[in-house]
This record gives C-alpha cells, sequence and structure tokens, in this order.
C-alpha cells in the first residue's frame, strides 16, 4: 500500500530475534555430546505491515516470545544435532502456529567443541573450544496454496583455516607495469574457508515436511563436504587457488545428488620470506625461505560458485509441474528449474518469463517468450543487446561433449536414447567417420562465434551430426548478424514447442 503523504511504500520486510544462544546437553548416554547454538528466527508476512506504517502491533510475535520458541522447542526436538531438520522444525512451527506468518526464515550457526583427551582417552563430559571454525545453515520456508511449503536451504563451514607448507604455484600471470610480484614455483598456501552448498529441495506438503527432509543425510554430507575441501586441499598440486576451489565445488557436487550449487570464498592468507641478507648475509629467500612473515591485509580474494548442469540433477523434476504452481507457488529456483526443461537456463529470459506470470498454459508462456524474443530488432525490445547474446550462449554447442549436454539435448543432437539415458561420456575411441565430424562441427562452431559473436543454434530435431554440417557453412557464409539472431531465437522456441509436446505435466 502506497503512503499517499509522502509517495513511498513498503517493499519488504521481515523481523524477529537475532543472536539467541542456547547450548544443548545430551546425556542419553553416558558419554555426553552438546550443540552450542547461535539461532537467528525472522518471520514475514502481509499482515506484519501495519507494524511498519500505522505503528499497529496487532499481529506482531514479540521477538521474546520468538526467543523462548527456540528453548522450548530445543527442549522436545529430537533434531538439534542436525541443523538443517532443526532449523526446518522451527520455521515449521511458526508457520503452523500463526496463520499470518507467511514465511519463516531461520539461521543456524554452530560452534565446535571437541572432546578433551585425557590420559590417552576421550572424556566422557569434557570439551575444549575447537578454534573459530562454524557449521551453519539456513532455510526460508514459505506458505503456499493447498498446504505446501518451498523451500530454500544451504548449509555452510565458515572460518576453516588452512595451511600447506608446499605443492602450490602462482605461475604465468599478466605482468605489466603495475606488476612487483615474483613468480613462485613453490609457495606456502593458506586460506580460511568458507564453504556454502545449496539442496535441491521441491515444494512439500506441511506435513511431509520434516519426514521428507529426513532423508537428506545433512550431517554426512558437511562431513564429507569438509573432508573433501581438506583432503583436496592437501593433495592438490595447486596451480591457483582458482583451480583447487573448483576441483573442490566440483567433488561435492559429484558425491552427493542433492547439491545444486557448491561455492567457496577463499581468502589468500599471505606468508611472505623475511630477507635476511642484511644480518650477516643470512640466506632466506628462495630455497633457502624457512622464516616467513604472515600477511594479513591486504589479501587477495578468490571466490566461485559451481553449478549442477540443469537437466543433470537426480532430484530434478522428470515431468513439467502444474501450470498454477508455477502461476502461484513456485519460488524463482523453482520456476527456473521448470523452465530450464524447455529452453537452456537462460537467466535473463526466465527473470523475464518469471515476472509476467501467470500463464494458461505452457503453450501460452513459450508464446510469451517469442514475443519477449522476437521483439529484439524493435525500438520497443524487452531485451539489452547483451541479454540477447547470453540468451543464445545458453544453447550447448553443436556437437559438444555428450557429459555436457542435458538427456533432451543429445536426442535433439542426434544422439541415440541409450546415450541420453546413460549420458556416456566421451571416454570411448570414436569412429572414423564420427571422429571427422565433431572435427568439422569444432572448427565451424569456431568460425560461426568468431564471425557473429554468439553461439550456433539450430533445431536438430534428431537429424544426425554431419547433416547440419552443410547448414553451419551456408549460415556462416551467407547470412548477417541480426539474421542468426533472429533465426537462433526462432529455432530456441522452435525446440521449447518440441520439447513441450514431449514432456508430461503433472
Amino acid at each position: 500500500m502506497t503512503d499517499a503523504v509522502n509517495n513511498v511504500y513498503l517493499d519488504k520486510q521481515e523481523y524477529g530475534k537475532d543472536r539467541v544462544r542456547l547450548l544443548k546437553v545430551h546425556r542419553d548416554t553416558k558419554v555426553h555430546r552438546v550443540d552450542d547454538l547461535t539461532i537467528r528466527c525472522l518471520l514475514s508476512g502481509a499482515a506484519f505491515t501495519t507494524s511498519y506504517t500505522e505503528a499497529s502491533n496487532k499481529a506482531v510475535v514479540a521477538t521474546d516470545s520468538i526467543k523462548n520458541t527456540c528453548y522450548v522447542l530445543a527442549k522436545s526436538s529430537k533434531v538439534v544435532d542436525t541443523l538443517e531438520l532443526f532449523a526446518a522444525e522451527l520455521a515449521n512451527h511458526f508457520l503452523n502456529t500463526y496463520s499470518w506468518v507467511e514465511g519463516a526464515h531461520v539461521t543456524i550457526i554452530r560452534h565446535r567443541w571437541a572432546r578433551m583427551i585425557i590420559d590417552g582417552k576421550p572424556h566422557t563430559h569434557s570439551f575444549w573450544r575447537d578454534g573459530d571454525e562454524t557449521r551453519q545453515t539456513d532455510i526460508f520456508i514459505k506458505r503456499g496454496a493447498n498446504g505446501r511449503r518451498t523451500i530454500d536451504l544451504k548449509s555452510a563451514i565458515a572460518g576453516l583455516l588452512v595451511l600447506k607448507t608446499t605443492g602450490s604455484s602462482f605461475e604465468n600471470f599478466v605482468r605489466d607495469e603495475y606488476t612487483t610480484l615474483p613468480e613462485a614455483k613453490d609457495r606456502i598456501l593458506s586460506t580460511c574457508v568458507d564453504a556454502s552448498w545449496e539442496f535441491n529441495v521441491p515444494s512439500l506438503q506441511t506435513e511431509s515436511v520434516l519426514p521428507s527432509l529426513s532423508q537428506i543425510p545433512f550431517n554426512q554430507i558437511y562431513d564429507s563436504v569438509r573432508d573433501e575441501t581438506c583432503k583436496i586441499f592437501a593433495v592438490d598440486e595447486s596451480a591457483s587457488v582458482q583451480a583447487t576451489l573448483y576441483k573442490m565445488a566440483a567433488q561435492s557436487i559429484k558425491n552427493w545428488k542433492w547439491l545444486d550449487r557448491v561455492s567457496y570464498a577463499l581468502p589468500n592468507r599471505h606468508f611472505f620470506a623475511v630477507d635476511l641478507n642484511y644480518f650477516r648475509g643470512t640466506k632466506n629467500l628462495g630455497e633457502h625461505a624457512d622464516v616467513y612473515q604472515p600477511i594479513a591485509d591486504p589479501s587477495g580474494l578468490i571466490s566461485g560458485t559451481v553449478a549442477r548442469a540443469p537437466g543433470t540433477s537426480p532430484a530434478a523434476p522428470v515431468s513439467l509441474p502444474p501450470i498454477a504452481f508455477l502461476n502461484t507457488e513456485a519460488t524463482a529456483s523453482d520456476f527456473a528449474v521448470a523452465v530450464t526443461l524447455l529452453f537452456e537456463p537462460a537467466p535473463p529470459l526466465v527473470q523475464h518469463l518469471y515476472a509476467h506470470r501467470p500463464y494458461a498454459t505452457y503453450a501460452s508462456l513459450i508464446d510469451s517468450a517469442e514475443r519477449l524474443l522476437l521483439s529484439t530488432s524493435t525500438p520497443t525490445a524487452l531485451l539489452t543487446q547483451d541479454e540477447q547474446v547470453a540468451i543464445i550462449n545458453a544453447h550447448p554447442r553443436i556437437g559438444a561433449a555428450k557429459a555436457n549436454l542435458s538427456a533432451l539435448s543429445l536426442i535433439e543432437q542426434g544422439y541415440t536414447a541409450e546415450d541420453a539415458a546413460e549420458k556416456v561420456h566421451d571416454t570411448a575411441t570414436p569412429s572414423q567417420d564420427d571422429a571427422v565430424t565433431q572435427a568439422t562441427l569444432k572448427r565451424l562452431n569456431q568460425e560461426y562465434e568468431d564471425k557473429y559473436g554468439f553461439k550456433f543454434v539450430v533445431f536438430v530435431n534428431g537429424r544426425p551430426r554431419h547433416v547440419i554440417i552443410p547448414v553451419m557453412e551456408e549460415r556462416i557464409h551467407h547470412s548477417t548478424r541480426e539474421a542468426e539472431k533472429k533465426t537462433a531465437m526462432t529455432d530456441m522456441v522452435a525446440i521449447a514447442r518440441d520439447r513441450l509436446s514431449k514432456l508430461g505435466v503433472a
């Protein structure tokens, strides 16, 4: 509601209790366990708007009550030692207890306590604080129609400080008039790891939130991500922090079908050898270095996110969800997953389509996409030039490695249904004809992209790959950039309509 006097409105809001400190002691056996938690619980919903705009507290659940709820549920809960489940239990409680709450956002941080070793044996009830590293989880559960809940869930490691004394280099980087850093064939590598991973969780009925989430081995996933992070950090002959980051994230996605995205932020903790030549010619540089000065600031910061290729998640839908779900209940993430089954993963397209809901049918959604895409050459174009290119480049190259294609793309590019089902990797020796075709397609893809600045897109429709070669040659030598953009967009729509005809709707 707009404030007519000030000509403003409340755009978004949430409130609750932060920094709720809680220690749960598990005494179910003689060997005690502890969970030391810091909790944030935030509530949101249209009913709270008047507390901001009209100073009305009628709908407000006191933050002190929110704090008390954390303690009461911790007393009765059987899942406090699994952060994700306890966070879900808290969030679901607020939605079930207060009908006007539309969203509950819970963040939990677990602080590490390690069991003391006394006389060579783990002590049954004594602990020591094991550094600043924490385990974290963040869940947002939103009320949907017909008793359903949409869930955004991610977990994290924060503050894992690691160091190795060899096995890291940094060479062949850009050198110019601003460069003073020498190349290093071997160096100390240290970083404070912040890692997070996002779970692929579908919308769930209220009563099935906890039972369904309980099927995910959250504690094992956390232990595995932490172990893989440490293992790869230790054994990788690191050419750069970036290269090591990618290996860490990719391995965890490979290990766990529930993970869709894994992110790392790795600040580079520098250790520079101290020049001791001024002190009686003492050698402490290069191969002689063993005394270093830690440098806290400034530090390099390397971050990145590795995502599972769309359509390859074992938890991904095999059919399209009901259009009514996309119109009313779907989060932006839910919507993107569904649209990616029709179009390749192009954020600009997904964002425009999401913003222009509702759609009567999937066919009308594709019609809307067609109008959006083919308006690109008019003065009223809704997409920028960069967005147009990003949407086109979301499509895989013709002849791309099988492992990089979705099952639908495999069949569309003329591979067999068996290839699509098994996602065959390009490790087998190709036939001579296939090798020639692949080499030709690779060359033509490069020529096309060099000329037009974006990928070649065509509605292959199951034709053998060698049949596409003359089509590519014709379009390279006898077309224009604008004509190619229009052709690419038109064929993208044709691909989407063909996929719709083959996919079921739940």
